[in-house]
């Protein structure tokens, strides 16, 4: 079922697309028809997605796109803020050895 469902979304968004190139042509009567052809497959999409028991489950264990966005953000900033206070932890442990001690601190 799942597959049926990708290959369903997959036809919603090129007609929607579709209906976006017509609509821009300002054919109006073709526009119409391509959108009751999208809204059609839309309908359709929303009601087996809403059956499907798989689909829900998907819905519930989701993250928002914003909430990924922060956190990879914050987790940026972190690694920037060590990186940067690196040569300044470092400088200690480094002065007066010799090469292969400073490959081993680092």
């Amino acid at each position: 079922m799942s597959v049926g469902i990708r290959r369903l979304q997959a036809f919603e968004v090129l007609l929607a697309l579709d209906y976006e190139d017509v609509r821009k042509s300002k054919d109006m009567a073709l526009a119409k028809a391509y959108f009751e052809e999208w809204l059609a497959v839309f309908e359709q999409l929303c009601r087996v997605e809403a059956t499907n028991p798989e689909v829900e489950k998907l819905k519930r264990e989701s993250v928002a796109i914003s909430e990924v966005e922060v956190k990879l953000s914050r987790l940026c900033r972190e690694i920037r803020t060590m990186l940067d206070v690196l040569p300044d932890r470092l400088i200690h442990k480094l002065v007066g050895r010799e090469a292969p001690g400073i490959r081993r601190e680092l």
